[in-house]
């Protein structure tokens, strides 16, 4: 029988990760239930360890496109109460080459990261189930 290391089942999602993620409890149960939505719909889906040197983003998930596989950058955002982190998690992620999608609670956090954004057009907001995109 084969058994995942603990490393593999972090990078999974399937075990909270040994250092610390911000946002907390909340955080994790929506990030955990996107990644199932994901899964479900045919969507490599990791968790990249958050510590080191290089910011990641909360999930890096991978869609198979025409000319191979799209990599596409998920960030939870429970609160959105802190404008420079939010503006510093799409930054990071479109400078690495990825499309990025805030999963947010309620409408009241989508706004706040369409105020932070401002002028930016290029991500997509997933509401409870109610996708966004903006381009």
């Amino acid at each position: 029988m084969l058994e995942l290391s603990e490393k593999a089942l972090e990078l999974l999602g399937l075990v909270e990760q040994s250092s610390a993620r911000a946002g907390g409890e909340l955080h994790m149960k929506f990030a955990r239930t996107y990644a199932d939505k994901l899964r479900e719909n045919g969507y490599a889906v990791i968790f990249p360890p958050q510590c080191g040197r290089g910011e990641q983003p909360d999930m890096v998930v991978f869609k198979r496109a025409s000319d191979g596989w799209e990599e596409i950058a998920i960030e939870i955002e429970t609160r959105a109460d802190h404008p420079e982190q939010v503006l510093r998690n799409y930054e990071k992620n479109v400078h690495a080459g990825r499309r990025v999608v805030f999963v947010v609670p309620d409408e009241r956090v989508a706004d706040r990261i369409r105020r932070i954004l401002g002028g930016i057009d290029d991500y997509t907001i997933e509401i409870l189930g109610v996708i966004e995109k903006r381009e």
